[in-house]
């Protein structure tokens, strides 16, 4: 008597059964990222790596939702939310590409922020677009998550670091967005800074 489809069916029905009980890993969640945060930076300098790692995680968070979401997100987590002093509203923020120059031992992630400007005067209707860099730090005991303007280093556990930037990340923003705006009187607002690198405001 042949067994042959017997075993097959058995095969098939292990493999079926294999594949029911394989879940896929859930993707990170804030939550996650705020926890990997929080444990680099309390490592530092050693694990400047994944300190990084998990900024840019966070950062992929607040990209894909609005801006009053994610702070929420974070207060619920023990998480203050920084933004810069800017008295625009904060419409988005997206991460950079790295400097050129960078070197791997800068801390932070490179972005650009976002700001509406359609009910401010001189100020581009496309926008007000600024370079920053993100961070994980604690002041106080209490976790933030800050987005820095205008700083070239940061103090994390008792060491200074460099800072991850772009400084042309929000320029070419605003050409791409609005070419017309390129060459315009406007390159003051997109680097406000580049005279005073430790300034921390912005004129409204």
């Amino acid at each position: 008597m042949k067994t042959y489809p017997l075993c097959l069916l058995a095969i098939a029905l292990l493999g079926f059964s294999s594949l029911a009980t394989t879940r896929v890993p859930a993707s990170p969640t804030l939550a996650d990222y705020v926890t990997e945060a929080n444990a680099a930076y309390h490592d530092l300098p050693r694990s400047l790596s994944a300190y990084n790692s998990a900024i840019r995680g966070i950062c992929q968070a607040i990209q894909t939702g609005a801006t009053q979401e994610f702070a929420a997100n974070l207060d619920k987590l023990g998480v203050s939310f920084n933004p810069p002093s800017i008295r625009l509203p904060l419409r988005w923020v997206q991460i950079a590409g790295s400097s050129p120059g960078a070197n791997g031992t800068e801390s932070g992630i490179p972005v650009v922020l976002g700001y509406e400007t359609k009910t401010a005067t001189l100020y581009p209707p496309e926008g007000l677009f600024v370079d920053a860099t993100a961070i994980y730090d604690r002041s106080a005991g209490v976790a933030r998550f800050s987005l820095l303007v205008g700083r070239t280093t940061v103090m994390l556990r008792g060491h200074t670091y460099a800072l991850a930037a772009n400084h042309s990340a929000a320029g070419d923003h605003l050409k791409l967005r609005a070419k017309r705006f390129a060459n315009s009187g406007f390159g003051g607002m997109i680097h406000p800074f580049s005279a005073s690198p430790e300034a921390s405001d912005l004129p409204a």
